[in-house]
């Protein structure tokens, strides 16, 4: 893994399977999603792992420390990780929010994405910047995943799909992050 970020999205919730939003909810992994941690800590343990990086909310520190349990690395807790925050939506339907609103952009109160791009993005200077050393393994939520994908990647990366307990592969080159996969889900 070496000279390599990957981005894992948290294990799944009962929102999740729901299809609700969870933004700055605070739900649990349920019993696939703590088995989907547990999977990508043993996963992630066969590479170097340096450092692992969290967003604060239960369902990603669980993953994290899945992570570092397998690997025995600490994890280290960074707001810029947090879900996108859905205001007054969290906990409805996708399905919902869309039909009221036709996108989750055009909903009021929540997070625009210039803002979620602007601290996904300071964030990842950081890690280019060297104040984080390559190796890291920064656990998220979907948003954050996508709205990374879709700023480093090419022009229109059509759809971005990444699954609870995925990985998604960054790799520098040249000094640029480079997206080499998304949302993959590990074999058992």
């Amino acid at each position: 893994m070496t000279g390599h970020l990957v981005l894992l999205r948290h294990g799944r919730t009962t929102l999740n399977a729901d299809g609700r939003l969870r933004g700055r909810l605070d739900p649990d992994l349920d019993e696939v999603g703590r088995a989907e941690a547990e999977h990508a800590g043993r996963l992630l343990a066969r590479h170097t792992v340096r450092r692992i990086v969290s967003s604060p909310l239960a369902r990603a520190r669980q993953t994290a420390d899945a992570v570092s349990l397998a690997t025995g690395v600490s994890v280290e807790l960074d707001d810029r990780l947090l879900d996108r925050d859905y205001g007054r939506f969290a906990g409805d339907t996708v399905a919902s929010v869309l039909e009221r609103f036709g996108s989750l952009d055009a909903a009021p109160d929540v997070e625009t994405r210039a803002d979620l791009t602007d601290r996904v993005v300071e964030l990842l200077g950081e890690v280019a910047g060297g104040s984080l050393a390559d190796d890291v393994v920064l656990v998220t939520h979907d948003a954050v995943v996508t709205i990374l994908v879709e700023h480093l990647g090419p022009p229109d990366p059509g759809p971005v799909v990444v699954p609870t307990g995925s990985l998604t592969d960054l790799r520098r080159v040249e000094g640029r992050w480079v997206v080499d996969a998304v949302g993959v889900l590990p074999a058992p």
